[in-house]
């Protein structure tokens, strides 16, 4: 299907073609996470629903997969072994760290808490685990931003195991060392759903508690492991893209004392200057999402442009939060040209545009 630059609402289309394919999770399949390891190639993983009544009822399972986009642009699946994770885990974090993929996760088990590392290397095919140990590492915590910047896995925000508190201590682990090391904490507290990306090897997000936009810098080779040399930067954010959202869905049943609104956004890197931000808001207690919007932002001029939705990424006529929840989703640029979004419903190949990414846009 071919699409014209700008839509009968007057929204650019930032893409030219967008096909659709079977979801690669399993019947019931939840929480997707991915990463890109080579040109058209990305690892995922994915948890499955818990199966079974009562005593009988099994803990969700992690299923690996490495997802290779042929040349006709056919997502095709191979469903590999990965690590094992016992216990309880709320989310698998997947970064990719030089020629290695870091799988982090986190245990929310009160008092028993830790967290779990392993590293895959991309030459080879091999996992290795990295086991937790007292010293200079990380507290446990939910939900942390978990990105990657140079040659380091970066670490900050999150809530307490137990008490729920706000974390902005951040900590960088270096591939080289294999250590953790604890930096200047984040002037914003962050968490898993912070919308932000890495572009031109800085890490930008866009924080919604007081609008902003924080960076994270990259280190020389000399200061890497060095607590003292800043990395935060931050700015407010003039385009207020979560108070031009909110207000915008209300469902039927709709409660102005009972029901809060959320917001939720992620963001993808479309070139070494802009990022797509695609925006979502619903309410909590009805379990109800709206079908989202996108946004172009340059991230240097700041400046920000409403575009066409990814067609199909939600389907209104289900109300299943979780397979329209795009928190549950991976979107991830696959090459220079292409978007991969894998959600638990349905795998979308999108073609970008290349007017999005030059300069004149």
């Amino acid at each position: 299907q071919s699409l014209c630059p700008v839509t009968m609402s007057g929204l650019y289309h930032w893409f030219s073609h967008c096909t659709s394919w079977p979801s690669i999770t399993k019947s019931g399949g939840h929480s997707l996470t991915a990463v890109c390891i080579g040109q058209n190639t990305v690892m995922a993983v994915y948890f499955t629903s818990n199966r079974g009544r009562g005593r009988e009822r099994l803990p969700p399972q992690l299923v690996w997969s490495i997802v290779t986009l042929s040349e006709e642009n056919i997502p095709q699946t191979e469903t590999v072994t990965g690590p094992t994770i016992p216990g309880t885990v709320e989310s698998v974090y997947l970064e990719r760290v030089g020629g290695y993929v870091v799988a982090y996760t986190c245990h929310a088990d009160v008092p028993n808490s830790t967290w779990h590392m392993h590293t895959y290397c991309i030459d080879t095919g091999e996992w290795e685990e990295l086991f937790y140990e007292d010293g200079c590492i990380p507290e446990p915590r939910v939900r942390p931003l978990v990105f990657q910047v140079g040659q380091s896995l970066i670490l900050t925000g999150g809530y307490g195991v137990s008490d729920l508190r706000r974390y902005k201590d951040t900590w960088e682990w270096s591939q080289d060392t294999r250590l953790w090391t604890q930096v200047d904490d984040c002037p914003h507290t962050l968490d898993r759903f912070s919308c932000g990306a890495g572009t031109d090897g800085v890490y930008h997000t866009f924080g919604t508690d007081t609008p902003h936009h924080s960076q994270y810098h990259p280190v020389n080779s000399g200061a890497i492991g060095n607590a003292t040399v800043s990395r935060w930067s931050t700015e407010p954010d003039p385009t207020d893209i979560a108070t031009r959202c909110l207000g915008t869905v209300q469902p039927a049943d709709f409660d102005q004392f009972d029901d809060e609104e959320i917001y939720q956004a992620t963001a993808i890197s479309l070139s070494n200057t802009h990022q797509l931000h695609v925006v979502q808001t619903g309410f909590d207690d009805c379990c109800e999402v709206g079908v989202p919007t996108c946004w172009i932002r340059d991230c240097i001029s700041l400046d920000t442009v409403r575009v066409a939705s990814v067609p199909g990424l939600v389907d209104v006529t289900h109300d299943d939060q979780y397979t329209n929840d795009i928190s549950g989703m991976a979107m991830l640029m696959i090459n220079q040209d292409t978007l991969l979004v894998m959600s638990p419903r349905v795998t979308l190949v999108v073609e970008v545009c290349h007017d999005v990414l030059s300069p004149e846009f």
